[in-house]
């Protein structure tokens, strides 16, 4: 090879060498801006994305995702105000609304929901349904469950002891009636899940106590407890408005003690008083027995809710003679001293006989009712004809609402223009007919005031958080029915009932002139759908004082006759009750006796007076010095003071009240007070209705409800 050759070769070679040098060089460099520009184009591609996912989410999804965010941890709780309260004519709280607690859960925080239910269920028992919370714990997207509600704080605080993710406690208002059974039946209850008013005033005056509705927004942390956002309202703002009654919780309870003490004693089922004013309207006192405690109504079975003065209807018998005599006397037919043909007590209508329980062939009007003859209100009802006698039934109520803003019922009035004339005769002594205690305490009440039918008053007034009125409900006269002359001849008949060879002896009392008819019906069986010798209806209606009517009361006692010598006479078991209800509710509202009746009374009594006076300060504890100071005399327990009627006050009654109502009532009568033990007063010395002077002292014995001093 030449020198050239190899030159040429070697310089090739060299060039060859260069070239890859310098292309190793350059594919390294590029090697790297390429990956650079590869990881620089993934980031701006990733940038890119998280902007425009930023703005679908904030613009384009924004609000849906908002919505969604807030339900999962966020909602509304809502709530109803403190209802309104239920107030006697005295301002006595019937029925209150207290704060309760109410238990809920978040069902997602919740692992095993039958665990759980178990758990709660051995807690609160029969204050949740456990089926239903179980149901609830299940459903996984709800956020919220209520778990119980208006429970008691000792089992509240049970529960939250659990430490339960996601449960939680809220504050409600939960009804209470601190009377208990008191007026029960008037008052009703409340219930179902929006906490509305199911039976008695709770019921159609509803929207006027229920409280308005409030709503809280709530927010959940990590671990499911709610947490408050914003500011409540102002709860006193959404109060319900409250109501008053005509109610007189005093009178209540003296007639509910004393009617439960005559079915008990009498053997009787059941019964129902009404006492009210005859010339406003007004229902002092509406007592059904059995009584019903309406903070426990699972206690008690649906019948025993039933309002019997509205809703049971019954044949008045005898009672209804009143109104018979009423209108004949208006109509001008007869005179109290006309003479009635009575054929011996006995009279025939085909196969059907009508007797009385008195032989006499004649008898005057004023005998009539005395001695409650069925023929003799016959011939009255035979005068007045059927379309007269049917005008004045109507007239008094009788088939027809009362208005008195509960639910009730009409009772039934055949047709007279069909009555058959044993019909006739069976009407005029309160058979074929069927009346309710109301209608029959107005239509009395008629009679008490001087002849206008009046429209029973339950509520007075409505009263808004303030306590001031917003509407009231002023008494109201339906129509006039009887002249006063008609009403004071009717009333002097009544008075014979009640005097001696009358029907209603046992109603007499000692300080007051009474006036009132007895009434003893048979019922009918509803398995024979004949007249039972075994069910009967016994009544007595009148009104106190006589001269003067403030009180017509009307006594209905039921009697299933179960023994042989059981009393079921109106005379005999609904009469006492008036009479005890009158001698313990006119002094209560500050009545004063007949000043001759004391007189009389006083000389009757004076002979063992000592001796009772003695006796029955022994069982006060009294000490001689003690009753020297107040020298009484005493009939069963009960203080007479020997004081000038002329100069003296009667003294009220103290039964039931607490010291600071008995302190109260004492500085306002101007008395001396001694008392024992504690609690609620349960005797008194001197007794209610006793005439003293002013300072005089009386002795108060307290005791609980449990009869412990």
């Amino acid at each position: 090879m030449s020198r050239r050759q190899g030159k040429e070769k070697s310089s090739a070679k060299a060039k060859k060498a260069g070239r890859l040098r310098f292309w190793q060089k350059y594919s390294r460099f590029t090697w790297v801006q390429i990956r650079m520009a590869m990881l620089l184009g993934l980031l701006i591609m990733l940038l890119v994305g998280v902007v425009w996912r930023g703005h679908q989410l904030q613009y384009v999804q924004g609000a849906e995702m908002e919505a969604r965010s807030s339900r999962q941890i966020s909602r509304e709780m809502k709530l109803s105000a403190r209802r309104g309260s239920i107030l006697d004519r005295n301002g006595v709280e019937l029925a209150a609304s207290v704060e309760v607690k109410s238990i809920y859960a978040n069902p997602r925080f919740v692992k095993d929901p039958e665990a759980l239910t178990d758990e709660l269920y051995a807690i609160l028992g029969d204050s949740m349904n456990r089926g239903v919370v179980l149901k609830r714990l299940k459903n996984r997207k709800r956020q919220f469950a209520w778990v119980a509600r208006r429970v008691a704080p000792a089992l509240a605080r049970k529960v939250m002891e659990l430490k339960v993710p996601g449960m939680g406690l809220t504050s409600e208002s939960q009804r209470y009636y601190p009377h208990k059974d008191r007026a029960g039946h008037v008052l009703g209850f409340v219930g179902g899940d929006k906490y509305k008013g199911l039976e008695g005033l709770e019921r159609p005056f509803n929207d006027v106590l229920e409280g308005g509705e409030y709503t809280l927004d709530v927010t959940s942390d990590a671990r499911g407890r709610r947490i408050y956002l914003g500011q409540a309202p102002s709860f006193t703002e959404l109060e319900g408005r409250s109501i008053v009654l005509t109610l007189d919780e005093r009178l209540q309870y003296i007639v509910e003690t004393e009617l439960a003490q005559a079915i008990r004693s009498s053997g009787a089922k059941s019964g129902s008083v009404v006492v009210s004013d005859p010339r406003s309207g007004d229902v002092l006192a509406m007592v059904s027995y059995p009584s019903f405690n309406p903070n426990r109504i699972n206690d008690h079975k649906p019948a025993d809710w039933r309002n019997q003065a509205l809703r049971d209807s019954f044949e008045p018998g005898s009672t209804f003679k009143s109104f018979v005599v009423a209108s004949a006397l208006e109509d001008k037919l007869v005179t109290l001293d006309s003479v009635v043909e009575v054929n011996g007590g006995k009279i025939r209508f085909g196969d059907d006989v009508i007797t009385d329980t008195h032989s006499a062939r004649r008898l005057s009007v004023r005998d009539v009712i005395k001695h409650s003859s069925n023929v003799g209100s016959y011939r009255l009802a035979k005068l007045l004809e059927r379309e007269r006698f049917g005008h004045y039934i109507k007239e008094f109520g009788f088939g027809s609402s009362t208005g008195v803003g509960l639910s009730e019922r009409k009772g039934r009035v055949r047709d007279p223009s069909k009555w058959p004339e044993v019909t006739l005769a069976n009407v005029a002594f309160g058979h074929g007919l069927t009346v309710t205690n109301l209608q029959m305490n107005m239509a009395l009440g008629a009679i008490a005031n001087g002849g206008v039918l009046m429209k029973p008053r339950l509520v007075k007034e409505v009263l808004d958080r303030d306590g001031k009125v917003v509407e009231a409900f002023p008494a109201e006269a339906r129509r006039r029915i009887l002249s006063p002359q008609t009403c004071s001849q009717t009333t002097e008949a009544l008075m014979s009932v009640v005097e001696d060879g009358g029907t209603g002896t046992q109603a007499a009392t000692a300080f007051y002139k009474v006036a009132g008819k007895t009434g003893t019906a048979r019922k009918v069986d509803p398995r024979t759908r004949r007249y039972s010798n075994r069910l009967w209806t016994a009544s007595f209606v009148g009104f106190a004082p006589a001269d003067r009517p403030e009180l017509v009361i009307t006594v209905i006692v039921n009697i299933e006759r179960d023994y042989r010598g059981q009393s079921y006479y109106g005379g005999k078991v609904a009469a006492p009750v008036f009479s005890r209800v009158v001698s313990q509710a006119l002094p209560m509202l500050g009545v004063a006796p007949d000043a001759k009746a004391v007189r009389a009374y006083k000389r009757r009594k004076k002979a063992d007076g000592e001796a009772q006076q003695a006796a029955a300060g022994r069982r006060l504890g009294l000490q001689p010095e003690d009753l020297s100071k107040t020298p009484p005399s005493f009939e069963n327990g009960v203080a007479l003071a020997a004081v000038d009627v002329g100069q003296a006050t009667p003294m009220p009654s103290y039964i039931n009240l607490s010291v600071r109502q008995a302190l109260s009532l004492s500085r306002e009568h101007g008395h001396a007070i001694k008392t024992s033990g504690t609690g609620r007063v349960r005797r008194q010395w001197p007794g209610p209705g006793v005439f003293v002077n002013e300072g005089t002292t009386v002795w108060l014995e307290f005791s609980r409800n449990d009869g412990s001093p």
